[in-house]
């Protein structure tokens, strides 16, 4: 979250859900949903996958409180967690919770309100899904940037990218000065896992936050 940045000064890590393992009660809830999606007919497969996020978000949840105390804001801290993912596979995720939800709302664990939370997202072949950050606690953490030293002027640099597009820490880490198009407002990310570059759009904030960077923060080298 972005208040990890003001106490640890890292930039953020998404939420980390590997070695999870369900609690006893989590796992009786999570087989009693996928039950109710086998009687729907819905297929192994996907009984299976949305058993598994479903879990994921739930123990995200419990993390916060009981399922039964889960609002709007809840699911909004979720969908930031799923900054950096491709967009098929938060259109994956979010069908997943928004299923899972809709069951807990048919059982009363949750207000009907909390599925309107949940946002709808369409993938596309080479779409990233940018970071879900509360606009007011962006501002706080840009704001409390001194800008007048170099370092200030890098972390408001890392910050705007990750908050406005969505960018990893490794990401961020990876990029090179070629990897900005100019006069195309274009970025081009190189994706860990596959390879294969990307194209984000250069928002006039973050190519300014950039260029006030490599103009007056950024290290000379020879």
């Amino acid at each position: 979250m972005l208040g990890d940045f003001v106490a640890h000064g890292a930039v953020l890590r998404r939420y980390d859900r590997r070695g999870d393992k369900l609690a006893a009660h989590q796992a009786e809830l999570i087989g009693k949903f996928q039950a109710a999606l086998r009687a729907e007919g819905c297929a192994v497969s996907t009984v299976r996958t949305y058993g598994t996020l479903a879990g994921e978000f739930l123990s995200f949840v419990d993390t916060r409180g009981r399922l039964t105390e889960c609002d709007a804001r809840t699911v909004e801290a979720f969908v930031a967690t799923l900054s950096g993912y491709q967009a098929k596979t938060v259109e994956q995720k979010l069908c997943a919770v928004r299923s899972f939800l809709r069951y807990a709302e048919r059982q009363g664990q949750v207000n009907a309100d909390v599925l309107k939370a949940v946002p709808a997202v369409k993938s596309s072949k080479h779409a990233r899904v940018p970071s879900v950050w509360d606009p007011a606690d962006v501002a706080r953490i840009l704001d409390a940037i001194d800008q007048g030293n170099p370092s200030g002027k890098r972390d408001y640099a890392i910050i705007t990218l990750v908050t406005r597009l969505g960018l990893r820490s490794i990401d961020v880490k990876r990029l090179e000065l070629d990897d900005f198009d100019w006069p195309g407002n274009r970025l081009w990310v190189r994706q860990t896992k596959t390879g294969h570059r990307i194209q984000l759009p250069l928002l006039k904030d973050v190519g300014w936050a950039i260029i006030n960077y490599i103009r007056h923060g950024r290290p000379s080298t020879d």
